[in-house]
């Protein structure tokens, strides 16, 4: 006897932990709808933090690139200075000096091109950013509306099912009776009396 009750708290046991399962996957589903449905508002609030941080990058090159013009402009003053000064002089150490600043004048056209370059490039990925933003806000607009339409087809879908499940039984019914109805058994006198 005590075999047999080993077996029955098994299936008892399965039996519960089946339940559970089932009510796991159905939490875990809703959950997952509902992370669904929050997704776009939280994209787009990343977006949003990232367009923040991209305008702070771009103002910051902005600052760069006008530092780096006074620069070039000073340098090619210089360079144009010390030219005159050496052809009027002709002092050997005037040529190591033009020379040293030529040398400046490519490195900070070098620079300010790099820097023009990476402005362009965090200008070419905020508007992408801003697009994908756009899209996620008018998704997030656009689902609970989708939401209530699936609700409502769903609704509709059940509603039907129900109406054909009813016709179905309603005709299985019909099929089955084989009682004449009051008013034929009367005029033909074929009533359960007669028979």
């Amino acid at each position: 006897m005590k075999h047999k009750s080993r077996k029955s708290k098994k299936t008892i046991r399965k039996a519960a932990t089946g339940r559970t399962k089932k009510q796991h996957i159905l939490d875990m589903t809703a959950d997952i709808e509902k992370e669904f449905f929050a997704l776009p508002a939280t994209l787009s609030a990343l977006c949003r933090r990232e367009l923040a941080q991209l305008k702070q990058q771009e103002t910051r090159l902005g600052a760069s690139i006008r530092s780096a013009t006074v620069k070039q402009k000073a340098t090619l003053k210089k360079l144009a200075s010390l030219k005159a000064h050496g052809k009027k002089s002709g002092i050997r150490y005037q040529h190591k000096r033009i020379s040293a600043a030529k040398n400046l004048v490519m490195i900070t056209k070098k620079t300010l091109l790099a820097i023009q370059n990476e402005r362009k490039l965090i200008q070419k990925t905020r508007k992408g950013i801003q697009q994908k933003q756009a899209g996620f806000e008018l998704l997030s607009k656009e689902l609970p509306r989708l939401r209530k339409q699936m609700t409502t087809a769903g609704r509709k879908k059940t509603a039907i099912k129900i109406r054909k499940k009813q016709k179905i039984r309603a005709r299985t019914v019909r099929k089955t009776d084989y009682s004449l109805p009051v008013s034929i058994a009367v005029r033909t006198g074929l009533t359960e009396e007669a028979s």
